[in-house]
């Protein structure tokens, strides 16, 4: 099932609307009548923790290639 909120109401209902995620249904998130976000349950295909490692390794990788490794932001 998918359900649809407004953004106001997102950020108020967060946690629930996490939970219902985690129960297996989709939120979509509008600007006004507009879609602008989906929330849904990450697929296990890879672990969690290996698609956070991934995605921080390739940002590491391009930090280096710009050259701002150890450079605050």
């Amino acid at each position: 099932m998918t359900i649809s909120v407004k953004v106001g109401d997102a950020k108020t209902r967060l946690s629930e609307l996490l939970a219902k995620v985690e129960a297996g249904e989709e939120v979509i998130i509008a600007h006004r009548k507009e879609p602008i976000a989906e929330l849904r349950r990450i697929r296990h295909e890879k672990g969690s923790h290996s698609v956070i490692a991934e995605s921080k390794r390739r940002r590491s990788s391009r930090d280096y290639d710009r050259g701002d490794i150890g450079l605050a932001r």
